[in-house]
């Protein structure tokens, strides 16, 4: 409903005559007429157009009565009739006005919705610029609307942006203020008697492993090892290297609860001592 209320208000007599007639007096910006004088020849030339077109106004058939509101305007020649009133009213020259518009030959077209001009032979008018195109359409509803759409997509990406930024700026200052605030350690709780055997068994492998990787690669004890064989020994020579060393300063005799030894040698002999005394020897 919104829309078709748009939609009538831009095809409406009123706001179609304002762009004809702001089209129209445009160039008289730069003349000698001051901008009261401006002003009243816009009025009586809103309320003389006004009188005439609102016989032929439809908005739902735009293009009905369009011949009857076409004003035609020539160099040398008096404007319609509502634009001369409106002249003599406002105390406005015609001539000059047409020298303002260009002093070309053009047809304007005020229909509901739209408002165009239609160009003469010469191909040259539209406020001093030049155009080749036929008919140049000076303002419509279509292109008034899709003008407020771009305004509207333009104010929505700048408030994007302007949001962009504002979150940036809180990121910001949030990053700020974690950087600035002091580090509080974390509460530990209390270690239990498994978590603590686990710990101690833990480093007590960890020294053993140590331990055993450290004689690994340096050992205490190497086995000794010859680079060539040994020489061949005789017989003689092993059974000297076999001699029993005897300790001759032994000469204590060692009691045991059976006996006493009579062998010095390290051999054990059990049993009683012996009462038989030694033969003398006989002399001859």
């Amino acid at each position: 409903m919104a829309a078709a209320a748009a939609s009538i208000s831009n095809t409406s007599l009123a706001v179609t005559l304002a762009h004809a007639v702001s089209y129209l007096t445009a160039p008289l910006a730069t003349s000698s007429y001051t901008r009261q004088t401006v002003m009243a020849l816009q009025a009586a030339l809103e309320a003389n157009l006004a009188a005439v077109y609102v016989v032929s106004w439809c908005p739902t058939e735009p293009l009905r009565g369009s011949g009857r509101r076409c004003l035609s305007f020539a160099p040398g020649q008096l404007p319609p009739r509502p634009v001369y009133a409106a002249c003599r009213t406002a105390g406005v020259e015609w001539a000059e006005w047409m020298r303002c518009l260009g002093g070309r030959e053009f047809d304007l077209f005020v229909d509901p919705g739209c408002v165009s001009v239609r160009l003469g032979a010469a191909g040259v008018w539209a406020h001093g610029a030049s155009a080749r195109a036929s008919l140049v359409t000076v303002w419509s509803a279509e292109m008034e609307a899709q003008q407020d759409v771009e305004l509207q997509l333009e104010a929505l990406r700048l408030k994007q942006r302007e949001l962009e930024l504002q979150q940036k700026q809180l990121e910001f200052q949030a990053q700020q203020a974690q950087r600035k605030a002091p580090i509080v350690p974390m509460a530990t709780k209390p270690k239990t008697l498994a978590q603590r055997l686990m710990e101690t068994d833990g480093e007590d492998e960890d020294a053993l492993f140590s331990l055993l990787a450290d004689e690994i690669r340096q050992p205490t004890w190497m086995t000794p090892i010859l680079e060539q064989f040994p020489a061949a020994m005789s017989r003689r020579e092993r059974s000297r290297q076999a001699n029993v060393y005897i300790d001759k300063s032994k000469t204590e005799v060692t009691p045991y609860d059976g006996g006493k030894t009579t062998v010095l040698t390290g051999g054990v002999m059990l049993g009683a001592a012996s009462t038989r005394k030694p033969a003398q020897q006989r002399r001859f």
